[in-house]
């Protein structure tokens, strides 16, 4: 399944490659006409053109990158904003951590002080408990007390009835009557004491209900005080709790930016790795090519020696085909390494390594029809034994259709020399071969029937009439397949009609 991912990155690629080869064009133009721009050099104006198209292949990809890229550019473009967030979001966390703090030791404060008031509750209930003890022991005081006074009601009636029936008989007994009145006198006393102490003990109950009410009071305040603690306590909990959510979908959001950045600099760091692998290549190439113009090289390292096109049908016939092709490979490394010697030799001076052989004959033994072809392994010198030769194979199929552009270069109708058109047509067979090969094509490239009064005619033909042409294009003559050859046809066209074909 196609992801969006690797449509932009085929996008990104596909424009890369046509403004580049718009940029070389354009370069190639430049440089060849010597055009001036701003007063500058012909190579300095050229140098200025290529700078400008590779602006511009940075300037597309980026944008492409930017429009269909809403994480990217968010990154790119958002990142100080997100790092501002960040920054905001810890601060915040800061508070929120100080606020808690403060919180927690304002729950503790509020708890030691619940402590002290549920201890003095506990005293106060415990003072409560004994002063009720002690009510009732007056209660049960005062009860014994008026059963008393009852008791000595009763006998004050009963000695008055008695002193009724005294003062009938006065006479006789007016000394006991005195005697009982002293002693009824003393009872009164006693019972005038007894009211007067019960009196004293009930303003004294009086006085501890009321120390009990204002206790109770007091309480109940404090219970009401504990009460509106706790709802704030529940308070602050909810927003801390409230609070500890929104930094965790916070610290979320952060974490997922970070991941997305850290994805990001990955695939920076490949495409920077990528980058170091394509220059190294490329100064082992420049190494190459320097060894090969200092040294007296009879052979270059992926030069072909034997080449063919090869369908088995016949189960077996696949080693003897590659036998052959070694063996037409060896004859062209003796003809390349002993320049000098006329007689045939017979020495097998190509030698390649088994596992190849047999890993090639697996590959081709499967009635496909394949382009094989034997190369060079590295650079050898005229007289150096032996030679170590690899085997290339590769499908036979199509690589381009007849009539498929492969290459164009543009004329400049006034300026047009014979100098100058060959160092375009140079240019343009350069292009189309450098194409061909890295579409695979393993054969030769010549134009039509590789006469070189074709192009001879052809070229004559745009000299004596330069001003009809402004462009030649090269096409493909006929179906090429990878085993080649690619032949070429050359079209010269004006206005972007064609006018000569080869």
């Amino acid at each position: 399944m196609v992801t969006s991912a690797a449509v932009l990155l085929a996008a990104i690629l596909l424009l890369g490659g046509i403004i580049a080869v718009l940029g070389d064009r354009l370069g190639t133009k430049v440089g060849k006409a010597r055009l001036r721009i701003f007063g500058l050099r012909p190579r300095q104006t050229a140098t200025v053109v290529t700078v400008i198209t590779g602006t511009l292949i940075s300037a597309s990809t980026l944008g492409i990158l930017f429009a269909f890229s809403k994480p990217l550019r968010q990154g790119v473009f958002g990142i100080d904003e997100i790092l501002k967030q960040k920054r905001i979001a810890e601060g915040e966390l800061g508070s929120v951590t100080a606020e808690r703090d403060r919180v927690a030791q304002e729950l503790n404060r509020v708890t030691e002080e619940k402590s002290e008031v549920e201890q003095g509750l506990n005293q106060s209930q415990s003072l409560l408990t004994n002063t009720n003890e002690q009510l009732g022991d007056l209660r049960d005081q005062l009860q014994i007390l008026r059963d008393e006074r009852q008791r000595i009601l009763r006998e004050r009636q009963r000695l008055a009835e008695q002193r009724r029936e005294l003062l009938r008989e006065i006479p006789k007994l007016q000394a006991s009557v005195q005697e009982r009145d002293r002693e009824l006198a003393q009872q009164n006393r006693e019972l005038e004491q007894r009211e007067r102490e019960l009196a004293q003990r009930d303003r004294t109950i009086e006085r501890k209900e009321s120390e009990i009410e204002q206790k109770n009071q007091s309480i109940r305040e404090r219970e009401e005080r504990l009460a509106e603690i706790e709802k704030q306590r529940r308070q602050l909990q909810d927003e801390l709790s409230e609070r500890d959510t929104a930094l965790a979908n916070l610290d979320k959001s952060i974490s997922e930016r970070d991941r997305i950045l850290n994805s990001r600099e990955d695939q920076l760091a490949q495409l920077e790795q990528e980058i170091n692998s394509l220059q190294n290549q490329l100064q082992r190439l420049a190494e190459n090519y320097q060894e090969f113009r200092q040294g007296n090289v009879a052979l270059v390292r992926g030069q072909v020696l034997s080449f063919g096109v090869v369908k088995i049908l016949e189960p077996g016939a696949a080693r003897g085909v590659l036998e052959q092709l070694l063996r037409e490979a060896n004859r062209a490394a003796i003809a390349a390494t002993r320049p000098l010697s006329n007689d045939e030799v017979k020495d097998r001076i190509v030698q390649i390594p088994r596992n190849q052989v047999e890993q090639a004959i697996a590959q081709i033994d499967d009635g496909r029809e394949y382009a094989i072809r034997i190369l060079a392994a590295e650079n050898y010198v005229e007289q150096e034994t032996p030679v170590f030769v690899v085997v290339d194979v590769a499908r036979n199929s199509v690589v381009f259709q007849e009539d498929e552009v492969i290459a164009t270069i543009a004329l400049e109708p006034s300026e047009i020399t014979p100098q100058d058109l060959q160092s375009r047509l140079d240019i343009l067979l350069t292009a189309a071969q450098f194409r061909g090969q890295r579409a695979g094509i393993l054969g030769d490239i010549q134009i039509e029937d590789g006469r070189i009064v074709t192009l001879t005619r052809f070229v004559e033909e745009i000299l004596a009439e330069p001003n009809q042409y402004d462009q030649i294009t090269a096409i493909a003559a006929q179906r090429t397949y990878v085993a080649g050859p690619l032949k070429l046809r050359l079209l010269a066209f004006k206005d972007g009609k064609m006018v000569l074909s080869t």
